[in-house]
């Protein structure tokens, strides 16, 4: 009987934490869609340290696009790799068009970007997403330009390797 009321009490507790998780992440985009960005980071940074994939994302966001902290594209980053094997295909696009451009602690490469404009693609096209898809193809194609034929070789196996590992 104490054993079934212990069970009890675990499960309890863990759906009042989901629970809290969800409305955490819930109030957070509503903060960041209403443009309240150190709110939005106040509620969502504890969850993506906690691999939450959709507030990894939100938090990489931020940071690569100074909405309530300074531009720090390499921080944005590492929360849209995180993000990105946590499945969030947007981060994955995100990483494509940072690596690209380049940014604050971000240098261009060319070749990681195109990496992630592949992995990307892929994802789009998983998800049946045809639009996104066709804009991340574009994108891959203009940054394939950028690459010498030993570099696109090694990119698309380093795409290969990483969609294969996830």
């Amino acid at each position: 009987m104490i054993g079934r009321s212990w069970f009890a009490l675990a499960v309890l507790v863990a759906v009042t934490t989901a629970s809290q998780a969800d409305d955490a992440l819930e109030n957070g985009m509503d903060a960041w869609r209403r443009a309240d960005f150190e709110t939005a980071m106040r509620l969502l940074a504890p969850l993506a340290e906690q691999g939450n994939a959709k507030a990894e994302y939100m938090v990489g966001l931020m940071y690569a696009n100074a909405q309530g902290r300074p531009e720090d594209v390499q921080k944005g980053n590492v929360w849209f790799e995180k993000a990105a094997a946590h499945g969030i295909v947007d981060a994955r696009y995100s990483l494509c068009q940072n690596y690209a451009v380049g940014g604050v602690g971000t240098p261009v490469d060319s070749a990681r970007a195109y990496t992630w404009c592949v992995v990307a693609v892929t994802g789009y096209d998983q998800a049946g997403d045809t639009e996104a898809k066709s804009n991340a193809a574009a994108f891959r194609d203009l940054v394939a330009k950028k690459l010498t034929p030993a570099e696109l070789a090694d990119a698309k196996q380093k795409s290969e390797e990483w969609l294969a590992a996830h």
